[in-house]
C-alpha cells in the first residue's frame, strides 16, 4: 500500500508545534507543495540580530512504495530541484506596487532529524528588498516551471507596537508582599492576534581558570490573544517571583568548574503573530480530549502549510534591585549556583 507523507516543517520564530500526518490514498498521486513562511518586518529595524531577509520554506509531499521514513532521507524526495519560480507581490488598493523575486538560499543548515539533512534550500528576498508597508497585502506566488503548478497565499503584516511595562529601568523580582508580581504589559499591534512575551536573562560565568563567559536564557511567560486586529489594546501577563528562581534552577546546571556567576541584566521581548498563525498554533496544540486525530490547517491555495506574519519588540536593558541579587545568591532554588550578592560575595546555601 502506498503512503502519502506530508513533510513536517519547523517555522523559526514563535513557538510552533511540528506535526506529521500520514494519509492513505486510493487515487493517483497529485503534486502537493508544502509551504511555510512568516514575513517579519522587525528584521529591518536598526540593530536587529536577524538577517534583513524574508525566508520561505518550500518542500513537497512524496509518494512511493516501501518505508516512508527511509524515503524522507532522500533529498529529492522532499525538495524541488531547480524547478521553482518564487515571487512575493505587494498589492495596495488593487494595484501591484512591487514584485520581489526570491532566490534559493542555503546559508541555514538543517539539524539532524527525520528528513534529509544537512543541506536545506530556503527561498529568500534580497537584503536590499524591504517588505514593510503596513497598508499593503503581500501575496506569495510559487510556480513550478516543469509541471505548471501554481501555489499562492497572502498575508497582511503585523505592525509595530510598544512594551508599556515594567516602567523605569530597574525591576524587583522578590516578594514585596503576598500579592506582588512582576507585570509585563504592551499594546496590541495592528493585524496581531497571538502574543508570546518572554524575559531574557543575561549573566556571566567565571571558571576556575578565570575565564569569563556571557550567558543568555529566555524564560517564556505564556501566550495571550488580542480581542481584535485593529491594534492599541492593552495586554499584560504577570510573573510570580518564585517562578523566576525555579526557572534558573531548572536551566542552569551545577558545575564544579564554575568559580562564581554574576547577574548582568534582563530584557523583555514580546513576539506577535498574525491571525492565521494564531489559528495554526491552536489547531496543532496538544489535544485535551479523547479525540487525537487533528485536522490539517492550511491557508495555502493549491498546497499545504502556512503563510502569515510576525513581529517582535524588545525593551531593554533592565537592571535588578539589590534585594533581587541577594535573593539570587541565597534562595533555596539558586544558592548552589554561586551567584554573587549585592556586595560581591559569592552566594551559598544556608
Amino acid at each position: 500500500m502506498k503512503k502519502f507523507v506530508l513533510a513536517a516543517l519547523v517555522i523559526p520564530a514563535l513557538l510552533l508545534t511540528t506535526c506529521k500526518t500520514d494519509i492513505d490514498l486510493l487515487d493517483d498521486w497529485k503534486e502537493t507543495a508544502v509551504v511555510y513562511g512568516l514575513l517579519d518586518q522587525s528584521v529591518y529595524k536598526p540593530g536587529s540580530a536577524l538577517p534583513p531577509k524574508q525566508f520561505i520554506r518550500i518542500q513537497k509531499a512524496y509518494l512511493g512504495e516501501g518505508n516512508a521514513l527511509e524515503m524522507a532521507q532522500v533529498y529529492d524526495s522532499i525538495n524541488y530541484i531547480n524547478s521553482l519560480n518564487v515571487n512575493i507581490e505587494e498589492w495596495n488598493n488593487g494595484n501591484l506596487l512591487n514584485t520581489y523575486v526570491l532566490q534559493p538560499d542555503t546559508t541555514i543548515i538543517k539539524d539532524a532529524g527525520l528528513f534529509a539533512y544537512p543541506n536545506m534550500v530556503l527561498y529568500a528576498t534580497l537584503p536590499t528588498d524591504t517588505l514593510d508597508n503596513p497598508t499593503s497585502t503581500y501575496k506569495l506566488v510559487i510556480r513550478n516551471s516543469e509541471t505548471g503548478n501554481e501555489i499562492t497565499a497572502q498575508t497582511l503584516l503585523v505592525g509595530n507596537f510598544n512594551i508599556t511595562a515594567p516602567s523605569g529601568s530597574t525591576v524587583n523580582i522578590t516578594k514585596l508582599n503576598a500579592s506582588y508580581k512582576v507585570t509585563v504589559g504592551w499594546n496590541s499591534a495592528t493585524y496581531g492576534r497571538v502574543y508570546q512575551p518572554a524575559m531574557r536573562i543575561f549573566y556571566n560565568e567565571v571558571d576556575i581558570n578565570n575565564v569569563s563567559s556571557s550567558r543568555l536564557l529566555e524564560m517564556q511567560l505564556g501566550t495571550e490573544k488580542s480581542n481584535g486586529l485593529y491594534g492599541g489594546e492593552p495586554m499584560d501577563v504577570s510573573l510570580e517571583p518564585g517562578d523566576f528562581y525555579r526557572f534558573l534552577n531548572n536551566n542552569i546546571a551545577s558545575n564544579a568548574n564554575i568559580l562564581y556567576r554574576t547577574f548582568d541584566h534582563i530584557e523583555f521581548i514580546v513576539y506577535a503573530g498574525g491571525d492565521d498563525l494564531s489559528t495554526y498554533i491552536d489547531v496543532n496544540a496538544p489535544s485535551t480530549s479523547i479525540v487525537q486525530e487533528k485536522p490539517i490547517y492550511t491557508n495555502i491555495n493549491n498546497g499545504l502549510g502556512l503563510f502569515s506574519s510576525r513581529y517582535s519588540v524588545i525593551r531593554a536593558p533592565y537592571s535588578v534591585t539589590p534585594t533581587t541579587l541577594d535573593t539570587l545568591a541565597y534562595n533555596a532554588n539558586t544558592c548552589h549556583l554561586r551567584f554573587k550578592d549585592r556586595n560581591g560575595v559569592i552566594g551559598f546555601c544556608q
